[in-house]
């Protein structure tokens, strides 16, 4: 299952070339921002994995060509860069 945001930071799971709005899963979450909501719904994994993927089964979605990709994580707690040749 892949965790994605879309149009304007709504939460998707994306599937076969086609993006689920999952946003409704966990309207009861009351964070202040992406990034806060990812890391909840990560942490209590146990409890959303199952709903997330239950409201996903046989649901057809949008394709993902015609919507805009949000950043996966919007803020990362830590960037690690490495130059190389």
């Amino acid at each position: 299952m892949k965790l994605a945001f879309y149009k304007n930071c709504t939460l998707g799971v994306i599937d076969d070339g086609n993006i689920m709005d999952v946003s409704t899963i966990v309207s009861d979450l009351t964070p202040c921002n992406p990034q806060a909501l990812l890391e909840t719904v990560i942490r209590n994994w146990d409890t959303y994995g199952a709903r997330i993927a239950d409201a996903t089964q046989g649901q057809g979605g949008v394709s993902l060509d015609s919507v805009i990709l949000c950043p996966p994580v919007p803020r990362p707690g830590q960037l690690v860069c490495l130059a190389g040749n």
